[in-house]
Order: C-alpha cells, then structure tokens, then sequence
C-alpha cells in the first residue's frame, strides 16, 4: 500500500505503517478507531483537512454510509477530496468489507458518537463533494457532546460497495 506524497508529512502507525490523520492523533498517541473531539473543532472552526491537516480547498468532501449521504450528517470532519479517495486504500476499516470496528480496547475509552448515529459499519460508503458545511455541538451518546458536520448540498458523489472479495467496488448511489 501506497502512500501519496501529499499525507507522507503524517505521523506513522509502527505497527500498521499507515499514517494517522489529524483526526486521530491525541497528545498521549494516536487511536484510528477515536475521533479526537478538539482536534475536529479545531479544524472545522479553521477549515482544514481532517486527514492531513492542511486548509480545505474549494471543494471539500465527506464520506460516511448511506444514511449519512442521504441527511448529509456525519461525525468525521471534512476532507480534500484527494485525502477522501486515499482513505479507501489506506484506511482498513474502510478498505477491507470482513475489517469490524473495534471493541472497547482501544486506546481513548472515553471516545462516543452523535446521539442516534449509528456506529455499525455500512454495507456501501458514499464520498460525497460539497464546497461548505457548518458544523454544531450534539448530544454524545452517553453524556457529553461532540461535533457534528452537516455538508451543503453535494455538487457530486460517488459510491462503493464491497463485492464477493470484499473488496470495495464502484456502485449505484443510493437515494438520498
């Protein structure tokens, strides 16, 4: 696996040899499976990539499953779209359809979701490209709060759904 020269000034995982995106990087190290909240807000007040860090384009993109696509919500913060297509190389959850999220054993074990998000893993992702979003502070489930991103009406989309290899494969957009 590849990384492109435009996340290579990201910190690497030694176990994995994936970088970690800005998303996932805390003080104490880094959780691929725990958006770090501050670090998110930061980077939505501030325009920047949540993968590489660096200021968002003119066009930006997000990428979740289908519910996602069709109330354009999410939890992960926007991306480039050049970031958005390397996540579904890089990133295993994403990239490999038997890859599970992990249990309670990662490293943030206070990490939640948006109250009503779901956290199961979707059988389709959708990357969808917008050119803005706001963001806002939503009840977490099980206390607290986090940031949710509703994306401005997509200029265009696409989707990829895992085939019999289980690998991901280009489909049909779902209706949103």
């Amino acid at each position: 696996m590849t990384v492109p020269p435009f996340l290579e000034h990201l910190p690497v995982d030694p176990r994995r040899k994936l970088p970690v995106p800005v998303m996932n990087q805390y003080a104490t190290g880094h959780d691929f499976t725990a958006i770090n909240g501050e670090r998110v807000v930061k980077a939505a007040q501030d325009r920047t990539c949540g993968i590489c860090g660096n200021d968002l384009g003119y066009w930006l993109a997000f990428i979740g499953g289908p519910i996602s696509y069709g109330s354009r919500q999410y939890a992960d913060p926007p991306m480039h779209p050049e970031c958005a297509e390397a996540s579904f190389t890089l990133c295993p959850h994403m990239a490999i359809g038997r890859a599970r999220r992990a249990t309670g054993n990662h490293l943030m074990t206070n990490a939640t979701a948006p109250e009503h998000f779901a956290l199961d893993k979707p059988d389709m992702w959708v990357m969808g490209i917008t050119r803005s979003y706001t963001h806002t502070m939503q009840p977490a489930q099980g206390g607290g709060v986090v940031v949710v991103f509703r994306a401005a009406p997509f200029k265009s989309a696409k989707a990829f759904a895992y085939d019999d290899t289980g690998s991901l494969a280009p489909c049909a957009l779902p209706t949103p």
